[in-house]
């Protein structure tokens, strides 16, 4: 994915939680006074990102806990008013939802295996 990005333009700047090492969170970004934030300057890099992709395994139904851990460290205002994409991935078979036209007994989707 940084590869097509950067094919097209794009400057990329990975953020890998592991080696970010954010801690469990206890306390989040905002709740440090300025400057004093362990996290400053992660906190910084994803301020001056124009829009965000973020790529993670699907745990138990869900994005992994690290992507959400990070989410926490820096709250929604952080990322509000910018384009943001989460691509998941996972070992099951693939499902696809396609739209069909509206029917009473389909609701207007199907699921395929």
């Amino acid at each position: 994915m940084e590869r097509q990005l950067a094919l097209r333009g794009h400057a990329v700047d990975v953020v890998d939680p592991v080696i970010e090492a954010l801690p469990l969170l206890t306390r989040p970004h905002f709740a440090y006074h300025a400057g004093e934030s362990p996290h400053q300057a992660l906190a910084t890099r994803l301020a001056a990102a124009q829009a965000y992709v973020m790529v993670t395994p699907e745990y138990n139904h869900a994005p992994g806990p690290a992507l959400l851990n990070l989410l926490d460290h820096f709250g929604s205002s952080t990322f509000s008013f910018k384009p943001s994409l989460i691509v998941s991935y996972s070992q099951v078979a693939p499902v696809a939802l396609t739209l069909t036209p509206s029917s009473p007994s389909s609701g207007g989707a199907r699921h395929t295996p």
